[in-house]
């Protein structure tokens, strides 16, 4: 079979996909990335517990949450940020993660078994009690302060159980959370 033929076949096949002719926001588009990748960050400590802490909860009655959006239990996480490089690293902030609870994707899902509690997950918050949607970056960021590479900052949020359904069982509520310092 004669080469452009084939050709010309490959490239009206293409011109036909449906995908090549949606405009954007109908069904197909691009998605653009930006970053920076920085030689340097600061050394992270957590609740003088290093860069991977512990945080105890707590216990707290199941009765405490009579309906879904009820919260109890709230502790405080502070991140202290050191040995920034302030030439490059002007501001910072926390982004945290993990599983997403079944019910609702705003909180850190428990771990799960025979003995863990169900119907709440872990909620975090800002310095000033506003949400912070698990996965999102950063709504707030805190200004790294200092010369050279002894840079500073104090990062302040919380964490809470909140209810996702208006049944709680009572049983272990332990989760597993990561973070990620994002710098400007």
């Amino acid at each position: 079979m004669n080469k452009s033929v084939i050709t010309m076949g490959f490239l009206l096949a293409a011109i036909a996909s449906p995908s090549s002719h949606a405009a954007p926001g109908k069904g197909a588009g691009t998605i653009e990335f930006t970053g920076m990748i920085t030689a340097s960050t600061c050394d992270v400590d957590i609740n003088g517990q290093g860069g991977n802490p512990t945080i105890d909860m707590g216990t707290i009655s199941s009765s405490a949450f009579k309906e879904k959006g009820d919260v109890a239990g709230i502790h405080r996480i502070q991140i202290e940020l050191s040995n920034c490089d302030t030439a490059v690293l002007k501001s910072a902030g926390a982004r945290f993660g993990g599983a997403y609870d079944a019910n609702d994707n705003n909180l850190l899902a428990l771990k799960t078994g025979g003995d863990a509690a169900t119907g709440l997950g872990i909620e975090f918050l800002n310095e000033d009690g506003t949400s912070l949607k698990l996965g999102d970056n950063p709504n707030k960021f805190v200004p790294i302060t200092g010369d050279g590479t002894a840079g500073a900052a104090t990062l302040l949020y919380s964490a809470r159980y909140k209810a996702s359904l208006d049944a709680v069982t009572a049983g272990k509520a332990d989760a597993v959370a990561d973070y990620t310092i994002i710098y400007k």
